[in-house]
């Protein structure tokens, strides 16, 4: 593409990417979780893992990559590919279920192929595929029973896409802060 990201942007973008990390470690430090089962743990431990792969991708862009070629695709790929991951982390952690679980993981093994797969000269963000996984996971919480915390995460899943459609990533990575605070805090 032609057009040059904007470097503060992208550094904000890789700033604000830290937001959940730091409401998940503030939620337990102030003794407001417990991990009550390995699912809970999954849901505490999920946005640190994606963290890294986004905030790289910004810094790079940052620096003027648009991460369309070579390494910076690889990147682009990842945080991608990650965002995925921790999607089916969240299916197994929201659910409670294995089964559950299980069936998302596979839908994001699908998305991730395609992702992996793609020979387009542009690769975008998969938008669809990634709110549909989003909805996937969130729904775990109907199955888990917390009807609450689900309407909540809807609200706040409809106000990424919002940010997404008007370009605003750093307002989106804020906003899995809020999240986060949501799946960890909200029990009904």
């Amino acid at each position: 593409m032609s057009v040059v990201p904007d470097s503060r942007s992208e550094w904000f973008c890789a700033l604000t990417m830290l937001t959940p990390s730091i409401v998940a470690l503030v939620v337990f430090s102030n003794k407001r979780f417990e991990f009550d089962n390995v699912y809970e743990y999954v849901v505490f431990v999920q946005c640190f893992v994606h963290a890294p792969f986004s905030i790289t991708l910004h810094l790079k862009r940052a620096f003027g990559d648009h991460c369309y070629r070579d390494g910076g695709l690889i990147i682009r790929r990842l945080d991608y590919t990650f965002i995925h991951v921790v999607s089916s982390l969240l299916c197994f952690g929201l659910s409670h279920s294995v089964l559950y679980g299980t069936l998302g993981t596979l839908l994001n093994v699908y998305c991730v192929y395609k992702i992996w797969t793609f020979d387009g000269l542009f690769q975008t963000p998969p938008i669809h595929n990634v709110g549909t996984c989003v909805f996937v996971y969130l729904f775990g919480l109907v199955i888990n029973e917390r009807p609450c915390a689900f309407v909540y995460s809807c609200v706040v899943a409809i106000m990424f896409y919002l940010c997404i459609l008007f370009d605003n990533y750093a307002l989106m990575h804020l906003l899995c802060g809020v999240l986060q605070y949501v799946l960890m805090t909200q029990r009904v």
